[in-house]
This record gives structure tokens, C-alpha cells and sequence, in this order.
């Protein structure tokens, strides 16, 4: 899918998107977002078919989400560790290891979690997506179900 045929599915879906490059979609100041209980934020790489098919997902609900592209507006340290919480996670689980940079940089090699939290700072394209946070929860949309799971969960 192209940039143009995903800026039209985030048309479609309700999404607002958030980015540093121009689009024709509700453009808000680039932050990573402190969601409430029914605000949905997506963490979303539009070159995923997963991440495109949790935004399709959303917004067949009829949900209005906030996305934000993770390679352009990488979430902080902090940020990630308020994310890991949120998904039960530590930080190698959530590290994407079939990448280049993992395969050139990082395989084989023991890291602490603030190691590997320094390495998704520096190279974004290793955050496992999409990551869809509803409240103090989040999941890797990976099925698809999982999202589904967290979207009709009662909080």
C-alpha cells in the first residue's frame, strides 16, 4: 500500500493521524499521547499489513484512534517504559530481531532493559507493532484478535 493509499485509509477509518509530514488528515502537535480509558492510541507503521489491519479493525468499530507513526515520532524512554508496563512486557520482548539493524548491531549480544531501551530509541524500526494502547492497557496486534480482545474489554 502506498503513503496516498494509507492517507485515504485513515480517512475512511476515522484515524487521526499523528506525524511531522503534511497530509490531509487532522493534524495535531507531535506527541506520543497519554491515553485515557476510552481514548485509543495506535502505534502504527504504515508499511505493516498488521498495523493496517488493526487500524481497519478500529475503525470498522466505529472508533476513533489516534495514531502515531513511531518511525517519524519515536516514543522517549520514558515513554517506552510506560508502554512495556502497559503490555507486560520487558524490553527484549518487544524487540522486532528478523530487522537488519538487529541482525548488524545487536544478535548475540546479552543487553540490560535500559540497553535495550537505548537500542528502540535509536532505531524505532526495532518496536515490535502495532502496539494499541486503550487506558492502562496495551497489546502487540499480533493476531489481529488481540486487538479485537482489548478493544471489548470492560475496564
Amino acid at each position: 500500500m502506498t503513503g496516498t493509499n494509507i492517507v485515504s485509509l485513515f480517512s475512511k477509518c476515522h484515524l487521526k493521524h499523528k506525524t511531522d509530514a503534511p497530509t490531509h488528515i487532522h493534524m495535531e502537535e507531535t506527541t506520543v499521547p497519554s491515553p485515557t480509558t476510552d481514548q485509543i492510541v495506535i502505534y502504527h507503521n504504515a508499511r505493516c499489513s498488521k498495523s493496517r489491519s488493526a487500524c481497519e479493525l478500529i475503525a470498522a468499530k466505529g472508533i476513533t484512534a489516534e495514531v502515531v507513526d513511531y518511525l517519524k515520532t519515536p516514543p522517549s524512554k520514558a515513554e517506552l517504559r510506560g508502554l512495556l508496563k502497559k503490555l507486560g512486557m520487558n524490553p527484549a520482548e518487544l524487540v522486532r530481531r528478523g530487522e537488519e539493524v538487529f541482525k548488524e548491531n545487536y544478535a548475540g549480544k546479552t543487553l540490560s532493559d535500559d540497553e535495550w531501551l537505548d537500542a528502540l530509541v535509536a532505531h524505532p524500526i526495532l518496536i515490535e507493532r502495532p502496539i494499541v494502547v486503550r487506558g492502562n492497557r496495551a497489546v502487540i496486534g499480533r493476531p489481529t484478535e488481540k486487538v479485537a480482545e482489548l478493544l471489548e474489554a470492560d475496564d
